[in-house]
């Protein structure tokens, strides 16, 4: 009974020992929880914090929107007004040289030009300024953009940590509520099983007590002397003795059994706070794994959204940049088309001035010819001036074809306008009819190589072809009807100049034949007016007095209006007639 007492004391002991320790273990866990929630405040306040930043910046971004919207306004306006005054520059400078007298640039000239040098290099400096703000502003924007993006990334991460922690926290609570629960559960388990344990001392100490009496009473009962009748009593009192032996040894037994039940039960009870301390430490490590693979898990679904930023600011960036690119090249697409402009409007004004110029010199020189003819020239020419007039018109006549035509005119005194421009005409006439059949002859020849003095009919019409003329093949029908073909397709060229080119009054080759077209419609006739019409400027430049620059401007007139054909003129150049330039109608 009394190694059972103490095994019982030992156990008390040992449970009390277990409870104090339980009661440590569930301290700790109740600091950590308060740990965790201060935690969670800070974060939480942390985040309303951000969120407050967040809110105070978005706003002060949307209020300076309109002043970043203005003083972009304001840039590009100063752009503009900077491109208006260089090109008003540029004009005024363009203008200058032709203000300026025939003596070159005043002083005041030289220092208006100064002063718009010195005006062009303030401005350029001014639209470098503004372009260097521009170029501030646009990255002060890019940083705020990218600060909103950074802070807006911050704040979601933030908000995922405190619902983290927040769920971890309830995980926490509920984790301690059913810890209490069950150090509740064991402290009444406790409080029963010390009722018990004060039960089983008292009842031992009974039992104990009934022992002794026992005890004593068999040492009284051996100890009195014999009687009679003494051993009825002894039958009688061993009968109770022994029925009361019987008794305390069945109730020894019951008390052990029920010694061995309660042992049983502390087995039982101490299997249960184990597995309640092993299920609450695996409950707390779970909590704690659960919550480190969510932090793992929010950590890398965090990293895997900056990555996913970082990609998005990147194309972001990449956007920029080519939208940057994009912009550079329009403005320096817009700027040179502005050159262009600018050069052309240069090149416009530079035409004007040139045509000015030209208008003012061919002006003078009118003045100058008008006061010449007023001053020098009565409007006629002498006879021995006739024979410079015929040369400059072309037909260089010998000094006795003067003569002669002197003596046929009867020998005036002198030749005014009209009739320089008869005697001119009257001459010309006389030369072409002389002088065109062996031209034209010269000129069929350079085709006719082997010397034949026959030409096929399809070399006939290129050559016409040649001459700019729109010769068909009607008009091929036409020229052979005066000229007979042979069985090769040939015609004799000297035949069809005779019969068909030459006009009427030419007597040099052949005979002359009827022909039932005008002589106006005939190449030769064509010809022979151009260079009339050429010779007869001449004639007048040198009747009036007009300098050889005029001369000389007119006959590049009737040149370029006669339309000359290269390859045509190639030709006449190996004709060694001393002529550059072929004249055509």
């Amino acid at each position: 009974m009394d190694g059972g007492a103490v095994g019982d004391e030992s156990y008390a002991k040992a449970l009390r020992e277990r409870l104090q320790s339980v009661q440590a273990e569930v301290e700790v866990q109740r600091k950590l929880a308060l740990a965790v929630k201060q935690e969670l405040d800070r974060v939480q306040a942390e985040a309303e914090q951000n969120q407050k930043e967040l809110a105070e910046l978005r706003r002060r971004w949307a209020d300076e929107q309109p002043e970043r919207e203005a003083l972009l306004r304001e840039t590009g306006e100063a752009e503009r007004r900077f491109a208006a005054r260089e090109r008003r520059c540029a004009e005024a400078l363009a203008r200058s040289p032709a203000e300026e007298g025939p003596g070159g640039p005043s002083s005041n000239g030289r220092g208006s030009e100064l002063a718009k040098s010195a005006r062009v290099a303030s401005l350029e400096a001014s639209r470098q300024q503004l372009s260097a703000g521009l170029q501030e502003l646009q990255d002060a924007v890019r940083q705020e953009t990218t600060l909103i993006t950074q802070l807006t990334s911050r704040c979601e991460v933030l908000r995922r940590e405190t619902k983290a922690l927040g769920t971890g926290a309830s995980a926490a609570r509920e984790a301690e509520a059913r810890a209490w629960r069950k150090l509740a559960a064991l402290e009444a388990a406790e409080a029963a099983a010390k009722q018990r344990e004060h039960f089983l001392d008292r009842q031992g100490k009974d039992l104990q007590d009934q022992v002794r009496a026992l005890r004593l009473q068999l040492d009284a009962a051996s100890a009195m002397p014999p009687v009679n009748g003494f051993a009825h009593v002894t039958s009688q009192m061993e009968e109770n003795a022994w029925e009361l032996v019987r008794k305390l040894e069945s109730k020894v037994v019951r008390l052990r059994e029920e010694l061995r039940e309660k042992q049983g039960e502390l087995q039982h009870s101490r299997l249960l706070r184990g597995a309640m301390t092993y299920d609450r430490e695996a409950i707390v490590q779970q909590i704690f794994q659960t919550f480190g693979k969510e932090q793992e898990q929010e950590q890398e679904q965090e990293q895997e959204q900056e990555q996913e930023q970082e990609q998005e600011q990147e194309q972001e960036q990449e956007q920029e940049q080519e939208q940057e690119q994009e912009q550079e090249q329009e403005q320096e697409q817009e700027q040179e088309q502005e050159q262009e402009q600018e050069q052309e409007q240069e090149q416009e004004q530079e035409q004007e001035q040139e045509q000015q110029q030209e208008q003012e010199q061919e002006q003078e020189q009118e003045q100058e010819q008008e006061q010449e003819q007023e001053q020098e020239s009565s409007g006629c020419l002498s006879p021995d001036q006739l024979g410079d007039a015929l040369r400059l018109a072309g037909t260089n006549p010998t000094h006795r074809e003067v003569s002669a035509l002197l003596e046929r005119l009867g020998h005036p005194s002198a030749f005014d306008a009209a009739a320089l421009g008869q005697v001119v005409e009257d001459a010309l006439n006389e030369w072409l009819s002389k002088d065109q059949a062996s031209e034209l002859l010269s000129s069929l020849r350079l085709f006719d190589p082997s010397g034949s003095g026959r030409l096929s009919t399809q070399e006939l019409q290129r050559i016409m072809q040649m001459g700019g003329y729109n010769f068909s093949e009607k008009d091929l029908e036409e020229m052979l009807q005066y000229v007979s073909v042979d069985s090769q397709g040939t015609v004799d060229y000297t035949e069809l100049v005779s019969n068909y080119f030459l006009a009427p009054e030419s007597r040099v080759v052949g005979t002359t034949q009827a022909r039932p077209r005008a002589k106006s419609d005939y190449p030769l006739a064509r010809f022979r007016r151009a260079v009339r019409k050429l010779r007869m400027l001449r004639m007048v430049a040198f009747t009036t007095h007009s300098s050889s620059f005029t001369a000389e401007n007119a006959v590049g007139v009737v040149e370029a209006n006669l339309a000359i054909d290269e390859e045509f003129e190639q030709v006449m150049k190996r004709m060694n007639r001393g002529r550059t330039t072929v004249i055509r109608d």
